[in-house]
């Protein structure tokens, strides 16, 4: 059971979110489901965009090692296929 204090200071809360992010003619039902759901969605759309952009810099990371590794050794390659010409 929830202190009855702090049920009074949740729907207080609650009630102020509702009256600054949610249009008046929605239910209250809705509005609560509202203001309950959109910032976990927000949290998990920042997490996802977070993974992805990770994800994105990873692999540009990797290309850039593997081009510089790879340039490398044509570069050995042919300063070694020019030391054996005359």
């Amino acid at each position: 059971m929830v202190n009855p204090r702090v049920q009074k200071f949740i729907e207080k809360t609650l009630d102020l979110f509702d009256r600054a992010i949610t249009p008046r003619r929605w239910p209250v039902s809705m509005r609560r489901t509202y203001v309950i759901t959109f910032p976990i969605s927000s949290l998990l759309l920042g997490i996802v965009t977070i993974l992805v952009m990770s994800t994105v810099l990873v692999a540009a990371i990797t290309c850039f090692l593997l081009a510089t590794i790879l340039g490398f050794f044509e570069y050995v390659r042919e300063l070694w296929s020019a030391e054996d010409k005359p």
